[in-house]
């Protein structure tokens, strides 16, 4: 299985200008369908587009923390949009 390839459901066609600050794309549709602290406790990342560099993307990639009740930064990338959509197509 694709690793974010529900998140990429959840959008028609996505092209690569669309990506905003603020979007968020979770490692499958149960981000989008469970409740808040059972998504936690299943350990898949979450992908948060937090700003520009000049044409390129700042995201942030959290996990939850080891108790599983609250997020934390696992790291910060600056990636083009084209490598953002390969990341969440292919996984991290």
């Amino acid at each position: 299985p694709e690793a974010f390839a529900d998140a990429l459901k959840q959008v028609d066609k996505i092209k690569p200008e669309r990506f905003k600050t603020g979007d968020v794309f979770y490692q499958s549709a149960d981000g989008y369908e469970l409740e808040w602290g059972k998504y936690l406790k299943k350990g898949e990342k979450i992908i948060q587009v937090v700003g520009y560099k000049k044409s390129d993307l700042i995201i942030k990639i959290y996990k939850a923390n080891k108790n599983q009740y609250q997020l934390e930064e696992n790291e910060t990338r600056v990636v083009t949009p084209e490598k953002l959509l390969k990341i969440l197509k292919a996984g991290l």
